[in-house]
């Protein structure tokens, strides 16, 4: 993947600059990854090494060939681009049996068909482009979907049996392994503060202010909504799955264990940070911001499990129920912006001199 991405962003044009951030981002997730599996599967790091490799090589494999058929797409969907690719095989006798057959197989087979599934196929095709309802809506319903799954997950395994999950007690006891230097508890109690309902709240309430002055009303609201969401449904699963925390805390915590408050409200830094990353310019600004928050997000998920106040699937828990909630919020509010945008759209295209009705 590595040799395959500047190859296929120099061929289609992207600015250094532009590249520069994403092959950091790349790198840094490519080496830290590895680096997990070598730590949690030393003993057979081969076999993984072995299996990551084949996974990579598919998917580099995949954007290729899904690269060129974008790029074969937009040059053959125009008439002149067309009749310049059937007159350039004409004029090759290897193609000339070829053509011959193809045609009766398009004109009798190929276009029946196509008048059947295009309209489906590009109703998909428009779901994973950006524009209108495309990718952004697409990626923030699997957000929220795939949330909503882990927090239902957990919750329904824990309701029938509280006790840990083999996850759960490994990550406790590396906690223990790597709980030896008093700097590194004080560092995790200062990034868990970030998660606290006030910290967060104020996040929140600063955010909401400043984006109800520049007018982003949409944004505005599946932020406040979500987040207000987000702890009505936090403490209606605290309430209904009573679990207890595990023991040794290094910090005060109270209430049951599931989900972990911390993890669900360091989801709402991302939420914001995907808020403001709509109205700032420059792609390396947004990525850096996104990327910092979801950093900090996983950050504070941890800092829970380090300080023995919560489980692996009380934070996954909570990731799970917070990227549900704003992911859920946040599609709700493309589709209204969507609606609202194509109802005022006859009325502005009216001439000056028409009144609108």
């Amino acid at each position: 993947m590595r040799a395959l991405a500047p190859f296929v962003a120099g061929s289609s044009g992207l600015p250094y600059r532009r590249f520069v951030p994403f092959s950091i981002i790349g790198c840094g997730l490519w080496a830290t990854l590895f680096c997990v599996l070598g730590y949690v599967f030393w003993e057979s790091f081969d076999q993984v090494a072995n299996v990551a490799g084949k996974a990579t090589f598919g998917f580099g494999l995949t954007v290729a060939v899904v690269v060129g058929g974008v790029f074969a797409y937009r040059q053959l969907r125009q008439p002149e681009q067309r009749r310049k690719a059937v007159a350039w095989m004409e004029g090759k006798p290897l193609f000339k049996p070829l053509l011959a057959v193809a045609r009766p197989i398009r004109r009798r087979l190929l276009s029946p068909a196509w008048s059947v599934v295009g309209p489906q196929i590009r109703f998909l095709f428009a779901r994973i482009t950006p524009g209108d309802l495309g990718l952004e809506l697409t990626t923030t319903l699997a957000v929220s979907g795939v949330g909503f799954y882990v927090f239902a997950l957990y919750a329904v395994t824990l309701a029938a049996d509280p006790s840990t999950t083999p996850a759960d007690r490994e990550l406790l006891d590396l906690a223990d392994r790597l709980n030896i230097h008093a700097t590194l508890t004080d560092i995790a109690k200062v990034v868990t503060d970030f998660g606290s309902f006030p910290t967060v709240f104020t996040l929140v309430l600063v955010t909401s202010i400043l984006l109800a002055a520049r007018r982003h009303w949409y944004e505005l609201a599946a932020l406040a909504i979500g987040f207000v969401l987000l702890y009505v449904s936090l403490h209606l699963a605290k309430n209904g799955i009573d679990r207890p925390r595990p023991s040794g805390g290094l910090v005060d915590a109270s209430g049951s264990s599931y989900p972990s408050g911390h993890a669900a409200y360091s989801t709402a830094w991302v939420a914001v940070a995907v808020v403001i990353a709509r109205v700032i310019p420059g792609i390396a600004s947004r990525a850096a911001l996104v990327g910092g928050a979801l950093a900090l997000a996983a950050a504070i998920g941890l800092s829970r499990i380090y300080l023995r106040v919560h489980y692996w699937s009380d934070v996954a828990g909570g990731w799970g129920l917070g990227a549900g909630v704003f992911g859920l919020c946040a599609v709700i509010a493309l589709v209204v912006a969507y609606l609202r945008h194509n109802e005022l759209r006859p009325a502005e295209e009216q001439s000056p001199a028409e009144p609108l009705r």
